[in-house]
């Protein structure tokens, strides 16, 4: 990642070649098309972006659909930038798929996205060896969606949403 000085001098000389940039204010994810009351929304959760998220935004170009492996401490933030960049498919009218390594963050970030997301219409649902009927929905997808999902054990179809036990 290029540096925030580089990054500020580009900025400064060659403004025409430059896009929007995230910075620690939420309200500057409006630049990246998520609608004000989503971004309050956030706000109600976080007080701010961090530098790893403002770093993938502006440099890694995560909210323009490069790919990013984030590498970082707990609690640093990556768990939200995910959910950015998830979020801002589904904003596009796109399908997403959240990815967590235990059952336990798939039950809380399931609570969570129900209650932040719901009235935004993005239906979440949790897919899982364990999770049940929720395997049903997410076989038929055609809407905005935002999933969770935690296996182990099978491989995940992501062009069918077709969920093998393995």
């Amino acid at each position: 990642m290029a540096c925030s000085k580089e990054r500020a001098t580009v900025r400064r000389l060659f403004p025409e070649f430059t896009s929007a940039a995230a910075t620690a204010d939420l309200s500057s994810l409006k630049n990246f098309g998520f609608p004000d009351d989503l971004i309050a929304s956030w706000a109600a959760e976080i007080p701010s972006l961090n530098q790893l998220q403002i770093d993938a935004i502006n440099d890694s170009g995560v909210l323009r659909g490069e790919h990013l492996i984030a590498s970082a401490p707990t609690s640093s933030g990556k768990t939200m930038l995910g959910e950015l960049a998830a979020i801002k498919g589904v904003v596009e009218r796109k399908r997403a798929i959240f990815l967590l390594p235990m059952k336990a963050l798939v039950s809380d970030k399931v609570r969570q996205f129900k209650r932040v997301y719901g009235s935004y219409g993005i239906r979440t649902v949790e897919a899982s060896t364990t999770s049940g009927p929720s395997q049903v929905w997410a076989r038929n997808l055609w809407i905005q969606e935002l999933i969770t999902v935690y296996e182990w054990r099978g491989p995940i179809y992501s062009r069918s949403f077709k969920f093998s036990d393995g």
